[in-house]
């Protein structure tokens, strides 16, 4: 098997076909054929100049780290000359380390590329796809990572911890868009948990007149009443989109208020 049977109109795709076949036959149990599939790989890179070189490097790196081979992942990361494919290699490694929970070792790799961004966001989305909320909020919290706070906040309202969004939104003080974004989400997840007062409290902080029209609405359905043709009527009086959208909801005197609110602000 050599890189010669494999041949693209792009290097890199080279690459990543070989490697992709690399890993799919270790996972298969065919040791000898993964390795050939790397060694391909390697030799594929050959002729790349070197402003794709780092980038394949990279790829193959990560093909290790899929297969949790770390000792040979880190030793071809150590010999990636360009910045660019340095920093991607080790952010896989530090990414997987962060997935298994290996909290140390996540940060001793990225401390190797000087707690690169692109390191530290690859470690957040990690403990993120793997519920570990707490290091992902200690990453997104660090003033060169604030605008990747709203990611937290995602996951937490949609694992009905809105209690943890409520605390983050002040760091978000001086970028009101997100910081919207964080309150709808929030408000939302209360209302979920048919905690209304917490709910429009803090809907009523929103700025942005568009979002609080639509969290107000938003908490409105959940208060989950039979419907009624005040409602019938309300939904009428909106686009065409927000019909859809509503269909048959409540019909409470609080679901009422809401809805009148979210309208005087549509029309505002």
């Amino acid at each position: 098997m050599t890189a010669n049977v494999l041949t693209t109109e792009y290097p890199l795709d080279a690459v990543h076909s070989w490697v992709n076949a690399a890993v799919l036959y270790s996972q298969l149990g065919r040791e000898q054929q993964a390795n050939e599939a790397f060694a391909a790989a390697k030799e594929s890179t050959e002729a790349l100049t070197a402003h794709t070189l780092g980038e394949a490097q990279a790829i193959i790196v990560g093909g290790y780290v899929q297969l949790g081979d770390f000792e040979q992942a880190s030793q071809l990361a150590a010999a990636i000359e360009s910045s660019r494919g340095s920093i991607r290699a080790y952010s896989d490694i530090a990414a997987a380390h962060a997935k298994a929970g290996a909290v140390e070792e996540a940060n001793r790799v990225a401390q190797s590329t000087g707690m690169d961004q692109l390191t530290r966001l690859s470690m957040m989305r990690a403990y993120l796809e793997t519920k570990q909320y707490e290091q992902a909020q200690q990453i997104a919290t660090q003033p060169d990572m604030i605008d990747h706070l709203p990611e937290i906040g995602q996951a937490y309202c949609a694992a009905g911890q809105p209690e943890q969004v409520v605390a983050s939104i002040e760091l978000l003080e001086l970028n009101p868009e997100p910081a919207d974004w964080l309150r709808s989400c929030a408000a939302i997840s209360f209302a979920k948990q048919q905690q209304f007062n917490r709910a429009t409290a803090i809907a009523d902080t929103i700025t942005s007149t568009d979002s609080r029209a639509d969290t107000l609405i938003a908490i409105a359905i959940q208060h989950n009443t039979s419907a009624s043709s005040f409602w019938t009527r309300w939904v009428q009086r909106l686009p065409s989109p927000f019909q859809t959208l509503l269909g048959s909801a409540p019909d409470d005197s609080e679901a009422v208020e809401l809805l009148d609110q979210a309208h005087d602000l549509i029309q505002s």
